[in-house]
């Protein structure tokens, strides 16, 4: 059976970005993560989602 599920992760910054779309941007940009094959599952794609917030 293929599906999609959402996995969503929290990730903890400290940053000196003054915009904090910037530190989003960059963090979106630079992050490398891995979702493995398991035994019963195997892992077709996967990819950071956009998070779109409004700029002030």
């Amino acid at each position: 059976m293929k599906d999609t599920v959402y996995l969503l992760i929290k990730v903890v910054i400290d940053t000196n970005y003054r915009n904090i779309q910037d530190a989003i941007d960059d963090v979106q940009r630079n992050t490398i993560y891995t979702v493995m094959d398991s035994k019963n599952v195997k892992v077709i794609d996967s990819k950071i989602m956009d998070l779109r917030t409004k700029r002030k």
